[in-house]
């Protein structure tokens, strides 16, 4: 967590936004990010190993299938903040309304 998540940064003639996180990824985006790092995740501890990787991804990938798996939302500690793509999105789809009609 930072305090600061999100900037506006101009630079020559550009103005640039952007966000620290990515609201933009859905659960599968998360599990094919996972899956390509898989090996470098288990070495730097994130997962006792690639079976544990692997489960983690086909949760997320289940998830992403059938929101209402109530039981992986739990486990994953996933609430309707990112399960609810609206709800998801609506932070940064606020801050680009807003800067928009400055």
């Amino acid at each position: 967590m930072s305090e600061v998540q999100a900037a506006e940064i101009r630079l020559g003639g550009g103005v640039f936004w952007g966000v620290q996180y990515h609201p933009e990824y859905r659960l599968r985006d998360i599990a094919a990010v996972v899956r390509r790092y898989g090996e470098m995740l288990v070495i730097e501890g994130f997962f006792k190993d690639l079976s544990e990787l692997e489960f983690y991804a086909a949760d997320r990938m289940a998830l992403e299938a059938d929101r209402k798996r109530r039981d992986i939302a739990w486990r994953l500690d996933l609430g309707e903040d990112i399960l609810d793509e609206g709800m998801r999105l609506s932070e940064l789809s606020n801050w680009i309304t807003s800067q928009v009609r400055r």
